[in-house]
């Protein structure tokens, strides 16, 4: 009722959220896993679930998903969705 989480808690909240965000975008664009952005959302998840297992390192761990997500938004859409595996 108001208490702040911890942060195991917030980084699991975080983790679920994106988990299910993952899923919608999978079930409407099947074909994103062929993609490059669905590799970088692969390393996102797969990042912030070392957030889970190691809170000791989430504030570095959420500043490199900050980065590599801003990052990686301002590519070019040819890049983003071109296919890794042919």
């Amino acid at each position: 009722m108001g208490a702040p989480l911890s942060l195991h808690q917030q980084s699991t909240y975080v983790l679920a959220s994106g988990i299910a965000m993952f899923a919608l975008d999978l079930w409407n664009k099947p074909r994103m896993l062929l993609e490059w952005s669905g590799v970088a959302l692969i390393s996102k998840l797969g990042t912030i679930s070392l957030m889970v297992f190691n809170p000791e390192l989430v504030l570095p761990l959420f500043w490199g998903v900050v980065l590599w997500s801003a990052i990686f938004s301002h590519a070019p859409a040819s890049f983003r969705h071109a296919t890794w595996w042919h």
